[in-house]
């Protein structure tokens, strides 16, 4: 869709009705490049290069902000980061980070809290519990590689 057709009626002007959210653009590199204007629209405001937004878990989309949303309304849970580990099955499984507020916290109440607000594929298969924080880089944000790293080395 190039940047002209998207006008005041149009799906993806960027205004926010009572039916349906905003939606933002990104200019493909490509296409900026060679001077044509168009543009995807990105509905829930993601990162459209971000490679782990989406766990592909037997054909299911389950998006890791979806699962740590959930998880962080649990009153013990501090933080929270959810990865993709590969299964030679489903192709991805889930595995949860979790820094809980004090010890009191168990993996049956995180699978229990999580199944009652989460699709049953999108319950994380794995979770682990850490009394550190998360790895954060310099501008603060957690270091999803270096979570599934942990993660498959706990595997081996």
């Amino acid at each position: 869709r190039s940047a002209s057709d998207c006008n005041s009626r149009s799906p993806c002007s960027g205004t926010r009705s009572s039916s349906r959210p905003a939606l933002i653009f990104a200019v493909a590199p490509s296409s900026a490049a060679s001077g044509a204007t168009t543009a995807r629209c990105n509905k829930n405001r993601e990162n459209i290069n971000s490679a782990n937004a989406m766990i592909n878990r037997g054909g299911y989309k389950v998006y890791s902000a979806e699962v740590e949303n959930v998880m962080s309304h649990h009153p013990q849970v501090l933080e929270t980061a959810v990865v993709p580990i590969p299964d030679p099955v489903l192709g991805e499984k889930t595995h949860a980070f979790i820094v809980p507020r004090d010890g009191n916290l168990s993996t049956e109440d995180l699978r229990t809290f999580c199944a009652g607000h989460l699709s049953d594929y999108k319950v994380p298969d794995f979770f682990t519990l850490r009394n550190e924080p998360l790895p954060r880089n310099a501008n603060g944000k957690i270091l999803k590689r270096e979570l599934r790293d942990i993660a498959l080395a706990a595997k081996k």
